[in-house]
């Protein structure tokens, strides 16, 4: 598989993903493949949104054409409903057959879900998780968060 076959698999199943025990979608039409998060389009971001990022391809060495493909997933969290902060951890004012509301934690459940029970998008690829630092506000304490996580899996370019 190609990394263009891998980030557009990616970015279908990220956005197919639904709640388990519904049909809502999570991040629905909002997922994105970037070379870094858009900060300045803050304002045009739906909650949540995803965001796949591109962060290297390393070639293998001793088997030309195969390499390890290192991508990140972030998504943005935004739930101005609770001024201390814990909306945007823990959820509130969840909107019913919507993710509008939903916090940090929430999504992260169902991205774990997702990584554990499909650790690959064909036989032929696995995703292994590299590491996941803490949240990040994004501005001042409203919360609007960024949750982080870097993978990486092995591809080849033909």
């Amino acid at each position: 598989m190609t990394p263009k076959q891998f980030f557009t698999r990616l970015q279908t199943d990220l956005k197919a993903l639904v709640w388990e025990g519904t049909a809502n979608k999570i991040f629905g039409t909002s997922v994105w493949v970037v070379p870094e998060i858009p900060i300045r389009q803050l304002s045009e971001w739906s909650a949540p949104s995803c965001f796949i990022l591109d962060q290297g391809f390393v070639n293998d060495g001793e088997h030309p054409g195969i390499g390890t493909q290192n991508f990140g997933i972030t998504f943005f969290v935004e739930n101005v409903q609770q001024n201390m902060g814990e909306g945007g951890i823990l959820s509130a004012n969840r909107v019913a057959n919507t993710s509008a509301g939903a916090g940090s934690l929430d999504i992260e459940e169902e991205l774990i879900m997702y990584f554990i029970e499909k650790l690959s998008l064909t036989t032929k690829i696995m995703i292994v998780e590299k590491s996941k630092p803490k949240l990040q506000i994004v501005a001042n304490n409203n919360p609007l968060l960024l949750n982080r996580w870097t993978f990486r899996t092995l591809l080849g370019y033909y």
